[in-house]
């Protein structure tokens, strides 16, 4: 009869690589688990806080994770521990408005019409949520519009550069935001942070 010769049967030492590599293994499907179902908490998050619909969930936690440089680990556990604590680091705070408010221009870009497709979609898609905040605001002249995108934009500077608000915020440095006039050659100065005394003087 056939059966198990523990006589001639290989040393426990011959087995042990592939245990270690079963238990390595073994050890990433579980972190995978694990951070699928913080994802998945996550996303209920930012869906619940933006309104927004189920698939425009990940795309604001990634995009979150992607402008701030944090593994997408990292801020989805502490968007799930923030309904409980009340605390949530301030910048990923500042980066996930940004974010929700992008989600949200684009859906209601979606809603009230036909979004175009390639690269002009991505030029509506970084006006839109000036386009919203102006007229929010009561502001729906062109002009009006276009200052408030182009005193958007230096603000989102700062935000996503921390090099460049570090400089600001110590008087080392000055970030404009000018319309300029193709047709005459003027500038118009509408936003500037840092150096203020100066640019006043200057324009």
């Amino acid at each position: 009869m056939e059966g198990h010769d523990p006589v001639n049967s290989p040393p426990v030492e011959a087995w042990l690589p592939a245990l270690r590599d079963l238990a390595r293994q073994v050890g990433q499907l579980t972190n995978a688990l694990t951070l699928h179902e913080i994802v998945d908490q996550a996303i209920g998050v930012v869906i619940a806080l933006g309104a927004l619909n189920p698939d425009e969930g990940f795309p604001v936690l990634r995009t979150v994770s992607q402008n701030l440089n944090i593994e997408l680990r990292t801020v989805a556990e502490q968007l799930v521990r923030w309904p409980g604590s009340g605390i949530l680091q301030p910048d990923i705070r500042q980066a996930l408005e940004t974010a929700l408010e992008h989600a949200r221009a684009q859906h209601a870009a979606a809603a009230g019409g036909t979004v175009p497709a390639g690269f002009v979609r991505d030029v509506v898609e970084r006006v839109t949520p000036s386009v919203l905040r102006a007229r929010a605001a009561g502001r729906d002249q062109a002009d009006e519009i276009l200052a408030e995108h182009i005193e958007h934009t230096v603000d989102l500077l700062l935000e996503r550069s921390h090099v460049l608000a570090e400089r600001v915020a110590a008087g080392r440095l000055g970030v404009v935001g000018l319309s300029y006039r193709l047709a005459d050659g003027s500038a118009q100065l509408l936003a500037s942070r840092g150096l203020d005394a100066e640019l006043s003087a200057a324009s």
